[in-house]
């Protein structure tokens, strides 16, 4: 019917009007009557929000009906059994997985059944249904059956929320039957179908979470079909065992005034009302101004009124929301962290570096190699990834992979090839056992380590070739590539941070991965944190991977120096006389760092000093062993007049006296 006014929606469609037929209502069995069973989970760990299950004797078990089968085949499923195809029919009919057990195969000494839910244990094996025999992991979670009292003893029957067990299978032979309808944690049961490469309906589903307020009725109309299609009857009352109690339903408020201004147009409060109630949820209008909902428990995926308004817009048409022809835009400056990852590709690429993009997975040898001492690597268990199913505990992994596929291809450039990327590194805490006795039992399984993620720059260079101002000896060359790693840390400090000595070098004070150097390795403080490192590959890193030619590296956490850009700097008027400087050589202790230097100097500055900057370095006859030769620069300006050098002179000796008290220096003649 077309609307009374241009800007309202179109009135109803027919397809919300007609009711769906109620499924059977819940079957009646004499809850006076003993439990036909005993069922526990782990109180240990949270596995399992709810499980439910019933008994059912007395059945048939055959072919299904034609109906049943000609349903299944239809979505290329194939019959099995009566029982069998009831379960894979109220899968496909409610979003339900559930399993059916033998109940004469579930294991007990005498009385009713014991069934346990529990985490798997290490060196436990199960039988499934597709004939594969599989190593359960941890992480997994097995029903099981307890032959003895203790659950120690219990035996896994079926992988939860994948497969079940051969061993409990439904047979021609089968008369007694337990139903089992649960509800598992989806992040679990994913992992546990990628771990052992099972992909099934069950695990697809659950892995797109089904409520626990969904399985009363799921379990109903289990019981109902089997009945119908096995017959039977229904023996003791419902199982139902819900650890934590379930979370009340979370109210929604709707604004019609903010339907009407996303979707462009006017949707009364009545309709609103109208379309969300047809869609099994729980309305009430008019609510101080607002539309209360509350969604159905098999609609999770709506928590806010942005999805709301959604289901309005897909079930009025998206036809039906007007389009305009202009849509208006406000530009706004980029955020701080993605112009400091600009400004950092821009000094990088300055200094003949080209950015790579590299895979996150890598071997798990590779991984080991550049793993950070207290941390392992995380391997996914997906068989597609072959080998390379390890994430990277470092960038450099991908980085000096794709040095050696440039080896293989015969590139090079003037002054050596340069790469780097900016992207996350992975690992996890090395697990530590529970608290136990010395010899824990078979039950306990290692504690889940705490993973980590970190993004970071990383770089890879190549040694300078020989040369007649280099020297054509190793030390010489690796020398000038840790100089270099040094002079990009430098030109990142100073875009970044805005000052080039902000990144504090000294020996690394902790044990290195195995891919460092450490008779080359530097690390890099920021504020008194150690963020990364500076120095030469190692030679078990270069044979790993097969590089021909030693490298340098460098890797730094992002997060440290992203977080400190813009950097604050001073400006002012220029200056209006000339600068006096002076160049200084001293001779100092091997074990005296530069930053000594500095802050020594910078104590008691000597009156108008206005730059202290270092030259180089010099190690070498005709210094004496053990000891460096450190080149600076004093620039000396006045705001008022033009310096003197009979005024600069005294300054210059005075702090060369100082600096041979304090540092025991000596001025190089």
């Amino acid at each position: 019917t077309p609307a009374d006014h241009p800007g309202d929606a179109p009135a109803p469609r027919q397809l919300l009007d007609p009711t769906l037929d109620p499924l059977p209502a819940a079957l009646t069995s004499p809850t006076s009557s003993p439990a036909p069973l005993h069922i526990t989970l782990d109180p240990a760990q949270p596995i399992c929000p709810r499980f439910m299950a019933r008994v059912i004797r007395g059945v048939r078990v055959g072919p299904s009906p034609d109906w049943l089968r000609h349903c299944l085949e239809a979505v290329g499923q194939r019959s099995i059994n009566n029982v069998v195809d009831a379960t894979n029919f109220v899968l496909l009919e409610l979003g339900n997985p559930c399993h059916i057990f033998d109940l004469a195969a579930l294991s007990a000494p005498a009385g009713p059944a014991r069934v346990h839910v529990r985490a798997a244990r290490p060196s436990e094996r199960l039988a499934l249904l597709d004939g594969k025999t599989i190593s359960l992991h941890p992480s997994d979670v097995v029903i099981c059956d307890t032959p003895s009292d203790a659950a120690d003893a219990s035996r896994p029957a079926s992988l939860a929320g994948v497969m079940g067990g051969a061993r409990t299978a439904v047979s021609d032979s089968t008369t007694d039957l337990l139903l089992e309808m649960a509800t598992w944690d989806p992040a679990r049961v994913r992992a546990t179908a990628r771990r052992h490469g099972l992909r099934t309906d069950a695990s697809h589903r659950y892995e797109r979470l089904v409520t626990p307020e969904s399985l009363p009725a799921a379990l109903d109309r289990l019981a109902a079909l089997v009945l119908q299609l096995a017959g039977g009857r229904p023996d003791g009352p419902v199982i139902d065992l819900t650890p934590a109690p379930l979370s009340a339903p979370t109210p929604i408020l709707l604004r019609p005034a903010r339907v009407a201004h996303v979707l462009g147009v006017t949707v009364p409060a009545e309709r609103i009302a109208h379309t969300l109630s047809a869609l099994r949820c729980r309305v009430i209008p008019d609510h101080d101004g607002f539309v209360l909902v509350f969604p159905p428990p098999h609609r999770p995926d709506l928590r806010s009124e942005i999805d709301l308004i959604e289901e309005v817009a897909r079930t009025i048409g998206y036809d039906a929301t007007p389009t305009p022809e202009r849509i208006a835009a406000r530009l706004v400056p980029a955020q701080p962290s993605e112009s400091a990852l600009r400004e950092l590709a821009r000094v990088m690429t300055g200094l003949g570096f080209f950015e790579t993009v590299t895979f996150s997975f890598t071997s798990r040898a590779h991984a080991q190699l550049a793993a950070p001492v207290g941390l392992e690597p995380i391997t996914i268990p997906d068989q597609r990834r072959g080998d390379q199913g390890t994430l990277r505990t470092s960038v450099l992994c991908g980085l000096l992979a794709c040095r050696k596929a440039n080896q293989d291809a015969r590139a090079s450039l003037p002054g050596g090839l340069r790469l780097f990327e900016t992207a996350a590194r992975y690992a996890q805490a090395t697990p530590t056992p529970h608290p136990g006795p010395a010899t824990p039992p078979p039950a306990r399984a290692a504690a889940p380590a705490a993973a980590h993620e970190q993004r970071t720059l990383a770089f890879v260079l190549d040694l300078p070739e020989p040369n007649a101002g280099l020297g054509d000896s190793a030390f010489e060359r690796r020398q000038a590539a840790v100089r270099l790693c040094r002079g990009v840390a430098d030109s990142i400090a100073a875009t970044l941070l805005g000052d080039a000595s902000a990144l504090a070098p000294a020996p690394a004070s902790a044990p290195l991965a195995p891919l460092w150097d450490p008779a080359a390795t530097a690390e890099l403080s920021l504020d008194g944190r150690v963020i990364g490192h500076i120095g030469l590959a190692s030679p078990a890193a270069l044979a790993s991977f097969d590089l021909a030619t030693p490298v340098a590296i460098g890797e730094l956490l992002l997060d440290p120096l992203l977080s400190r850009f813009p950097p604050r700097r001073r400006v002012g008027a220029l200056p209006s006389f000339p600068a006096i400087e002076r160049d200084l050589s001293l001779v100092v202790p091997e074990a005296t760092r530069w930053a000594a230097v500095h802050a020594a100097v910078h104590a008691d500055p000597p009156p108008g000093l206005e730059l202290l900057a270092h030259l180089s370095t010099y190690r070498g006859s005709p210094l004496a062993a053990g000891t460096k030769s450190l080149a600076f620069r004093l620039r000396f300006r006045a705001p008022d007049r033009t310096l003197r050098d009979d005024e600069v002179t005294p300054r210059v000796e005075t702090l060369v006296r100082r600096l041979q008290a304090s540092l025991g220096a000596s001025l190089r003649e």
